[in-house]
């Protein structure tokens, strides 16, 4: 049962939060009391672990007297104004850099940061970046004066081998795609004949040639993408002629699925400690961090990041977490869970089924490899491989 207290919610602005854990609770925030310590909120979740909040001047008083009985805070919170001024306080760095940054970005904004052309080779967009800064348009060039019109008139009026020009700005960069024109030998190459392939892996029993030139026979195993028919036809004097290669070619197909068991298996768990640090950098440069070691022999790591005005106001935040694993070993018979393994390969199979009534036959393999067992479950269906 929970065990909650609240006083004096009008000062609860700003406050301190601690979680803790021992013995003897009541008695020690009795005490505390006694000597003058006010308590917001007390939230006693069982025997030895609770939430306390009380205000920021007596964090020193608790946390001392805490420590002295044997108290563990596993985690403290400022929150309110208390939360800001800690904020603030913990990086003061980050507030100065803040600031020089600001002014540098009001200074930059005037400018174009770089042209980003995309669809050329590293060549051609060299020649394209030259001729446009022969033109006045460049980094740190006035991005207000730059016309984009223009960008793409320049472009297009001196390569004849570019089709396509689409020039825009976004926030300090000047973005640029283009698109090359084919050559006669690309246009060729878009007409030739390619032979009939196999879409998937069986065995052919039945073949129906439309037209073209039979490269397979019934018997024949294929695996995806080998040539079924030839984009030709023979003449009587055995002459080629060009020809779109039509077929249908039935073979039996199989599709499996698979699962597989350990009897003895290590996992890994977190066990709800965890430390965290801080980073803020701006254009790649860190501008402030309280990065440190984790207490943990075994940890897990995440990172969250995020920028505070993206476009505007590019400073990246990021948080990384620490969190504390353990490793659990688990025994389970192969024997204990055969059905359900069974069952669990045989649905991946048929999620890969579209007609049921296409099915021959159906076929489960176990066996034990090293220390693990596999289980396969087969289905052959008969299908049409030349679509």
């Amino acid at each position: 049962m929970k065990l909650i207290k609240r006083k004096n919610r009008s000062g609860r602005n700003s406050c301190v939060e601690f979680f803790i854990k021992g013995y003897n609770i009541e008695r020690a925030l009795n005490f505390l009391s006694n000597k003058g310590v006010e308590f917001f909120e007390v939230e006693k979740y069982d025997i030895k672990s609770a939430r306390i909040q009380f205000k920021v001047k007596y964090r020193k008083i608790v946390k001392k007297y805490l420590k002295e009985h044997k108290f563990t805070i596993e985690k403290e919170k400022f929150l309110g104004f208390a939360y800001i001024f800690n904020f603030f306080k913990m990086r003061w760095g980050f507030g100065a850099g803040a600031f020089v940054v600001i002014a540098f970005f009001i200074v930059m904004n005037n400018f174009c940061l770089q042209l980003n052309i995309f669809g050329v080779d590293d060549g051609l967009k060299s020649e394209i970046v030259a001729l446009l800064e022969s033109n006045g348009v460049s980094a740190m060039s006035d991005i207000d004066g730059i016309s984009t019109e223009e960008v793409e008139k320049i472009i297009l009026d001196n390569f004849e081998n570019v089709s396509m020009v689409s020039a825009v700005k976004k926030g300090n960069s000047i973005l640029i795609n283009i698109k090359e024109k084919l050559n006669n030998e690309d246009y060729e190459g878009l007409t030739k004949l390619s032979p009939l392939l196999a879409t998937q892996n069986g065995l052919i029993t039945e073949i129906n040639l439309i037209q073209g030139t039979l490269l397979v026979k019934a018997g024949d195993v294929v695996r995806v993408g080998d040539p079924l028919v030839a984009p030709y036809t023979l003449d009587a004097s055995g002459k080629r002629i060009p020809i779109i290669p039509k077929a249908e070619v039935v073979a039996d197909i199989w599709v499996t699925g698979m699962s597989e068991h350990k009897e003895v298996e290590a996992k890994t768990t977190r066990t709800g400690n965890f430390v965290s640090f801080r980073e803020s950098s701006f254009l790649g440069k860190t501008i402030f961090s309280n990065m440190g070691e984790a207490p943990f022999d075994n940890y897990e790591i995440e990172v969250k990041s995020s920028y505070l005005a993206e476009y505007i106001f590019p400073i990246l935040y990021k948080e990384i977490f620490y969190f504390e694993t353990k490793c659990d070993i688990i025994e389970i018979a192969f024997e204990e869970i055969r059905d359900e393994k069974i069952e669990e390969a045989k649905k991946q199979a048929y999620m890969q089924v579209l007609d049921a009534s296409k099915i021959k036959a159906e076929d489960c393999s176990i066996s034990l490899n090293n220390d693990k067992w596999v289980v396969v479950y087969t289905i052959t269906l008969s299908g049409n491989i030349a679509v």
